[in-house]
């Protein structure tokens, strides 16, 4: 009898082990699930946000094709002047004057270069601040 309890013992144990391994195992596969239907959620947002982000480039981009052509905007009167949303200071970006060279970055995203050109202008004959005639430069390029 005492020979038999030696024998199971080493069985038992080893049992015990392999239980504890597909325990691990199940445990590992359900966090592997968990994590890619996660990470298949968040590749439709971010294929979502994408989409997104390429239809307003393309409004942007016909939008400033339009200004530079002088052509009217969607759901502006024939003959009528584009409405660019900007003071009447001429200049294509509002407030320009006061724009930091970051801000002034985002603004000059999808103007044309005859628009950076006016912008050069009066810069060069106003402030004529050394940082933003740079990133204006850079926008030509």
């Amino acid at each position: 009898m005492i020979r038999n309890e030696a024998r199971r013992d080493p069985y038992r144990t080893l049992v015990e082990a392999a239980i504890k391994v597909q325990e691990r195992n199940v445990r590992v596969t359900v966090d592997m699930l968990d994590m890619l239907t996660g990470q298949a959620g968040a590749t439709r947002a971010f294929l979502e946000h994408l989409r997104e982000q390429q239809e307003a480039f393309w409004a942007l981009a016909e939008g400033s094709f339009k200004t530079c052509l002088g052509l009217p905007h969607d759901g502006a009167p024939e003959g009528e002047a584009p409405s660019t949303g900007h003071r009447d200071s001429g200049l294509p970006v509002e407030d320009f004057d006061r724009l930091g060279v970051e801000e002034l970055g985002r603004k000059l995203e999808g103007l044309c270069a005859r628009d950076v050109e006016r912008l050069k202008d009066h810069e060069r004959r106003t402030g004529n601040r050394r940082a933003v005639m740079e990133r204006l430069d850079r926008a030509l390029v």
